[in-house]
């Protein structure tokens, strides 16, 4: 059933695949890394500092499936930005993630930049060090204690656990009515 959704995925992904925008495997063009997968399961990461509510996302890589946890947002535990909430897509904390969110929803994952408030991403990777945000601050910090953005975009595959890695990228949703579609062919 997964390989026949999947193909349908890929047929209404067609014109964005065509742009570039959608691709289904990991893809890289201008400054931006994406793949496209669906939503597989929620999991809360507790770091003692902070907690990072994780998605992990079924994609394919050739022929096989594979799964990577992606961080849909974190929750700061410590000063000086105690109680803020970076999020990852349109939700503004952790309790809206599954509203906006089911089990098997596909989603577009990906990184973009090209420096200053964004970190510098490449054909060759992802650099969090000469951007001066946030995002960059704890890009630092993830790539640091789990550095996966490098060996997923090496390789294309990623451990299926955490907290041995996630990637700290970007959750885009499709439109209501390309969700819709979707639930009934799934």
């Amino acid at each position: 059933m997964k390989f026949f959704a999947m193909l349908t995925l890929l047929l209404l992904l067609a014109p964005a695949v065509v742009n570039g925008i959608g691709a289904p495997e990991l893809h890289y063009r201008d400054h931006t890394w994406s793949f496209v997968g669906y939503v597989d399961e929620f999991e809360q990461y507790d770091m003692r500092t902070m907690v990072v509510n994780l998605v992990r996302v079924q994609y394919l890589d050739g022929a096989e499936w594979r799964r990577v946890w992606v961080a849909a947002g974190v929750e700061i535990l410590s000063p000086p930005y105690y109680g803020q909430y970076l999020s990852r897509g349109p939700w503004d904390k952790y309790e809206e993630i599954q509203s906006h969110l089911e089990f098997g929803d596909p989603i577009r994952v990906y990184i973009q930049g090209n420096g200053v408030w964004q970190p510098n991403v490449t054909r060759d990777g992802i650099d969090w060090n000469d951007c001066q945000s946030m995002e960059c601050l704890l890009g630092v910090y993830f790539a640091k204690t789990a550095p996966l953005d490098e060996h997923f975009i090496s390789g294309g595959s990623a451990p299926g656990w955490h907290p041995w890695g996630f990637l700290f990228w970007q959750i885009e949703l499709f439109d209501e009515e390309f969700i819709r579609i979707w639930r009934l062919i799934e």
